[in-house]
């Protein structure tokens, strides 16, 4: 296959090839199963990646090219002289695999299926970011209600409404060592620079921002959520958990563009930068901070300078 093939021309082709034989789709797959499950998963649960997702996929067609989208977006970082190709590819993937996904996600869904849909709707957040990285259109702008493609912190939400309402059924299949819910409290002391979040939560107790005392709780709610990752040693699962926690209040405040709201998500970012060794996060943390320091009223911005400062590990 040439690297000039359109987009819809290579659509066409693999449609008419469900059984993924094409030698493309055989080395995405091939790739997926020695690399990018490798990169997607904490070591000692690799299995659930490696052996059962591609277990899962050879039942549900949507899974197989969610699978081969996302490896080929992982490849074309690894081979960028392929990078056109294995775009073209991995959006050639991703759209045969919405219509089936979105059918099954509206039904009444069987135990076996959910696993499936549930690991499908996993991989939209890399697919997102890895995808709009390459592109002109930056993964770093912030959620919004007029966004017109989808964005990683709605889809980080969109994954922890499945978990929650699937929780029973999901923790009886592959993804069980994953649910094990944490009895013991978290202090916040574990978190060497705490007192940096301890003072955005004074500033929330005295700021006369708020047109009511619900806006602030609903802040506080979500900075305590944030405080309590920053203290735990799973910051990877920190990043999916804290947007899917976030009170529908706050987030009605981040679409707005409220100063308090921008400011405890730059404080967000700071865990982003912690965990940008992930191949398709790199760059995201300072990239949103610099878009909340553009939108931000000058007299809030001494708030961002401590999120700013903190080094991307990369």
């Amino acid at each position: 296959m040439r690297n000039s093939v359109t987009k819809a021309a290579l659509h066409a082709e693999l449609a008419g090839n469900p059984a993924f034989l094409d030698t493309d789709s055989l080395e995405l797959l091939h790739h997926y199963t020695t690399a990018t499950s490798l990169v997607l998963s904490r070591s000692k649960h690799i299995d659930i990646w490696r052996v059962s997702i591609p277990r899962m996929a050879l039942k549900h067609d949507f899974l197989m090219h969610g699978i081969l989208a996302l490896s080929a977006l992982h490849l074309s970082r690894i081979q960028p002289h392929r990078a056109r190709k294995l775009t073209v590819l991995a959006s050639a993937h991703e759209q045969l695999a919405l219509p089936s996904f979105r059918k099954h996600l509206s039904l009444n869904f069987s135990n076996d299926t959910c696993h499936a849909i549930f690991s499908f709707s996993g991989f939209v957040v890399p697919f997102i970011l890895a995808s709009e990285s390459s592109l002109e259109a930056s993964t770093s702008r912030i959620p919004g209600l007029e966004d017109t493609s989808p964005h990683w912190f709605h889809a980080i939400r969109g994954l922890m409404v499945l978990l929650e309402g699937n929780w029973s059924t999901l923790a009886q299949g592959p993804y069980a060592p994953l649910l094990i819910r944490g009895s013991e409290p978290i202090s916040y002391a574990n978190n060497p620079n705490d007192h940096h979040l301890a003072e955005v939560q004074q500033l929330i107790s005295s700021c006369d921002e708020f047109s009511d005392a619900q806006e602030a709780v609903a802040c506080q709610i979500t900075l305590d959520e944030l405080r309590r990752i920053l203290a735990c040693p799973e910051l990877e699962a920190g990043f999916v958990t804290w947007p899917g926690v976030v009170p529908a209040g706050y987030l009605k405040l981040l679409h707005r563009q409220h100063p308090i709201a921008l400011i405890i998500l730059a404080h967000y970012c700071v865990l982003i930068k912690k965990i940008e060794r992930v191949w398709y996060l790199r760059g995201l943390g300072q990239n949103l901070l610099s878009s909340i320091h553009e939108v931000i009223s000058p007299e809030w911005r001494p708030w961002l300078e401590w999120p700013i400062k903190q080094p991307s590990c990369w």
